[in-house]
């Protein structure tokens, strides 16, 4: 046999190779080159696009600027002698300039005298101009009249031009020129709220004249330019830390790169410039590099297979033995199997603990078996149906912590005869009812063995028709012979007689026992009479019997009830069971019994019993 080696050591050495030379190329290769080379492209791009942008801007406004500037050194210079010979001098810059529509000399009270201070020049927010030259401006600034009035010299200032550029732009086939504008005081709201359009985008659509029309003064966000909307949200999100560097985002499943230049022609009107371009756009050669990649990465995983076929020759066969050998224990056959013999060790005490594994289930199995007979013997043992006493009402249940509870309770019909020893026991219509609850220490097969040992004694007791005391004598002896040391069983036996209304009773270390009397409103406990059974002897007076009226309740319940604990680690108590009992006096048994059960379950929030709950209720249902 090979030596064996580890599985861990097998395959560290075998993939170690492929997965270094994997995340060489794949890491080196996509990140340090072909997304630092796309951000750099998209700066340049950019930033030389949003300098042709600005410079075209300069030489479309500037002039008309320098014309308003100088619009009252023209009237001394020019030697103006009425208005109309200014007006003649504005109409012959009209002509000599391309980029104004019409000079206008209008009254002051377009403006106000202040709106002037901080800008010589004024601008208006783009509207359509008259006539034939569509969307365009207006600029103005006061001058002194030869007629010595103040007035406004206003300059109309086409914009179509700024399309034309920007739907002109071709350097990659999808990037994307738009120039926008926005007045003062106007927050953007991250879609392209505020922004009206100016400069149109290259897009089909827009060829069409009416459609280009139609866009042109309208909100960004409602001419459907997703990329744009979607640039405009991550514009935002990075105003709070200005940055020159290309803006990265994605629009439509894909990334893009974009860059943003806002400027004042006043304090009003402010112009945005942007451009959007395609981060696909901006690989070009490199996508080549992409399908060298994609191929290095295609070998590498070639190689991986190949390394995983040849280690699954020599782990998978034996790992699929030991798959097929837990099969056959999941469906109950434990006989040996055939030994698994391979050279990697981990596998191998894999194997080995798996037999152990079969071993122990094969005793977990028959323990669980035998704990099972157990549970349905002990089942068994208790009253499928309470015997009928004129006037009460009886119910006992008792639920195991554990498959096998050290709890047991009876109930048993007595027909008396009129001969001594011919007495019979009944479901059915009984004249006395002889009762029993008995609690052994711990719970599991050895207490549940012992309380029912208690029944089956007490039972033989009820057909020999011995009487309470000698009964209660008799378990005991038989105990202290039978238990092991430290080994004790806490019980109360009860004889109901219904035609006197009277309960006899002997608790040998069982207790609280409540009695709730309906007539007051109150509860009676009744103490232990005696040590619990097992322990020492037990001298055995004849108790009084408890007279039961109509309402009334005799409750015996074990421990488990009282001492059930909340995830607090607080009990249950006795408290909260009188509470629970006055507040339902009126429920049958059963009923009550029930709510019990019910009412720890939801103070210990549904966690598994730490001790059996058995109980068993008397209730005095009418008069006799």
């Amino acid at each position: 046999m090979a030596r064996p080696i580890t599985m861990r050591r097998s395959l560290v050495i075998s993939f170690v190779l492929v997965v270094c030379a994997l995340s060489l190329v794949l890491l080196g290769a996509t990140f340090f080159t072909t997304r630092s080379e796309a951000e750099l492209q998209a700066a340049r791009l950019i930033e030389r696009k949003l300098r042709e942008i600005q410079r075209s801007g300069q030489q479309h406004f500037q002039p008309v600027e320098s014309i308003l500037t100088f619009a009252s050194a023209w009237r001394t210079k020019a030697n103006c002698s009425t208005d109309a010979d200014l007006q003649a001098i504005f109409d012959t810059l009209v002509t000599a300039s391309p980029q104004i529509a019409a000079v206008r000399i209008e009254p002051f009270d377009v403006f106000q005298a202040e709106d002037f201070e901080d800008d010589a020049v004024r601008w208006t927010k783009p509207y359509m101009l008259a006539g034939a030259f569509g969307l365009g401006m207006s600029a103005y600034t006061p001058v002194a009249l030869p007629s010595g009035t103040s007035a406004l010299v206003a300059v109309d200032v086409p914009l179509d031009v700024i399309s034309r550029f920007t739907m002109a732009y071709d350097v990659t086939p999808r990037t994307r020129v738009i120039t926008m504008y926005r007045q003062r005081g106007a927050a953007i709201d991250g879609k392209g709220g505020v922004y009206s359009v100016v400069g149109l985008p290259r897009e089909e659509r827009f060829e069409d004249p009416a459609q280009r029309q139609q866009a042109l003064l309208r909100l960004v966000r409602d001419i459907d330019l997703p990329y744009v909307t979607d640039a405009l949200a991550a514009y935002r999100a990075r105003r709070a830390t200005p940055s020159t560097e290309p803006l990265a985002f994605r629009s439509g499943g894909e990334r893009w790169w974009a860059g943003f230049r806002e400027y004042a022609l006043d304090k009003d009107i402010h112009m945005a410039d942007a451009v959007f371009v395609p981060e696909q756009d901006l690989l070009g050669e490199t996508a080549r590099f992409r399908l060298f990649i994609l191929g290095a990465t295609a070998i590498a995983l070639l190689l991986a297979i190949m390394v995983a076929i040849a280690l699954a020759r020599r782990a998978g066969r034996p790992i699929e033995a030991l798959v097929s050998e837990t099969d056959r224990i999941r469906r109950g056959d434990f006989s040996p199997g055939t030994p698994i013999d391979t050279p990697i060790d981990e596998v191998r005490r894999l194997a080995e603990a798996h037999e152990e594994m079969r071993l122990g289930l094969e005793q977990l199995t028959r323990m669980e078996y035998a704990m099972g007979v157990a549970r349905n013997v002990q089942q068994k043992t208790f009253p499928t149906r309470m015997p009928l006493l004129p006037g009460y009402a009886l119910f006992g249940s008792s639920l195991p912590a554990e498959d096998t509870g050290g709890d047991t309770y009876d109930v048993i019909g007595v027909r008396q005869a009129a001969e001594k020893g011919h007495d019979e026991l009944t479901e059915g219509d009984a004249d006395v009812a002889v009762l029993l609850l008995a609690d052994a220490t711990g719970h599991g097969i050895g207490p549940a063995l012992s309380v029912s040992q208690v029944r089956a004694m007490l039972r033989m007791a009820v057909r020999l028709e011995t009487d309470l005391t000698g009964v209660v004598r008799e378990i005991n002896e038989q105990l202290r012979a039978d238990l092991p040391s430290g080994r004790f069983i806490t019980a109360w036996f009860g004889i109901l007689d219904p035609s006197r209304h009277t309960l006899t009773t002997f608790s040998a270390g069982q207790g609280p026992i409540l009695i709730y009397r309906a007539a007051t409103d109150s509860f009676d406990r009744s103490v232990a009479d005696a040590p619990p059974l097992g322990l020492m002897d037990i001298r055995v007076d004849a108790p009084a019997p408890t007279v039961l009226e109509p309402g009334d309740l005799y409750i015996v319940l074990s421990d488990g009830f009282h001492e059930a604990a909340s995830p607090e680690r607080e009990l249950y108590g006795e408290e909260r069971v009188e509470a629970l009992v006055r507040a339902r006096a009126g429920d049958s048994p059963e009923e009550l019994l029930a709510a019990l059960h019910a009412a720890v379950d939801a103070f210990t929030q549904g966690a598994p019993p730490d001790d059996d709950r058995t109980g068993v209720i008397i209730k005095r249902v009418a008069r006799a």
